[in-house]
């Protein structure tokens, strides 16, 4: 049902057909059959992140699949397949950014080097 149901809602779109090769691999590992709803836990969640790591994904590649896979509950949801959304309080990995901008005390550096040419110096 997990499988029928990720091919109604990602027909057509390129991360939908992504994850949906990745879903199918997953299943195909963990015994070939597809998942009754019934059996739909957060143990599935953290298997599918854990078989995510192991392919070697980065941490935003394995959030967007793993926020598909819990877009798909809020599709069963919606579709009054099952009542609750098993994966509802699921955190997902953050990972630590590269700080992106200048510090002041970087800024009064660059402001404070002499530079020999005067249109340079003016552009600045």
């Amino acid at each position: 049902m997990l499988y029928c149901l990720s091919l109604r809602v990602y027909v057509g779109t390129k991360k939908g057909v992504y994850s949906d090769k990745l879903l199918r691999a997953f299943i195909q590992k963990n015994g070939g059959r597809d998942t009754p709803f019934a059996g739909i836990t957060r143990d599935l969640f953290e298997g599918f992140h854990f078989f995510l790591e192991k392919r070697g994904l980065a941490a935003s590649t394995m959030n967007s699949l793993l926020c598909r896979l819990s877009q798909l509950m809020c599709r069963a949801v919606d579709l009054k397949v099952i009542r609750c959304h098993p994966f509802e309080d699921v955190t997902y990995e953050k990972e630590e950014r590269k700080i992106r901008f200048l510090q002041k005390s970087d800024m009064a550096k660059l402001m404070a080097l002499k530079v020999n040419d005067r249109g340079a110096e003016q552009a600045r």
